[in-house]
């Protein structure tokens, strides 16, 4: 956990430095598949994947402009819902790179999408995420929260993948139900 922490704490101010850019641009991050980052088929675990999009998705937040209410404690910016396919492995200590953008948001969500990219250019693996923006009041809308921050972004609707995708978690929402305790009268 603390290992984890320092990473994006680091990511976070590397990017910092940086400066912004347009909500709307690509985060194009070069990485390597380390062996600790490997699975027994040395290859980059599910695991791992995961904790390497969180690297891209604090880039983009720190990039598009959040960072400032994000230090304030004024907002906070929540994954809740990801799809990831993979296409191909990612052998250890191979270079790949992950791209992260933002690809459509509305009053209650924004979507981001993250690619795997290998050393020849070849798409590995690819992931839609829903985030939430929330404050002490509840939701807010990025585009809200991006304009108070001086960085406005233009609304964006999702495309037919991500419409059908966003289908598809939404139908997988309405199947969780909440568990009923045990009954413990007999």
């Amino acid at each position: 956990m603390l290992i984890y922490s320092l990473r994006i704490f680091l990511v976070g101010i590397g990017h910092l430095l940086r400066g912004r850019f347009p909500p709307a641009d690509t985060v194009d991050q070069t990485r390597r598949a380390w062996p600790h980052l490997c699975d027994q088929n040395l290859h980059l675990n599910n695991a791992s994947y995961l904790t390497l999009m969180d690297y891209g998705r604090v880039a983009w937040v720190v990039r598009a402009g959040l960072a400032g209410a994000l230090l304030r404690r004024q907002v906070s910016v929540v994954a809740v819902g990801v799809g990831v396919t993979y296409r191909r492995e990612l052998r250890w200590w191979s270079r790949f790179r992950l791209q992260t953008r933002l690809c459509a948001h509305d009053d209650r969500w924004f979507y981001i999408e993250q690619c795997f990219v290998d050393s020849r250019g070849r798409p590995a693996a690819h992931a839609w995420v829903r985030m939430v923006v929330r404050d002490r009041s509840g939701r807010r809308a990025l585009a809200d929260v991006l304009r108070d921050a001086g960085n406005p972004v233009e609304p964006q609707a999702p495309g037919p993948e991500l419409a059908a995708w966003i289908e598809a978690a939404d139908a997988t929402v309405a199947r969780m139900k909440p568990v009923e305790p045990p009954d413990e009268s007999v």
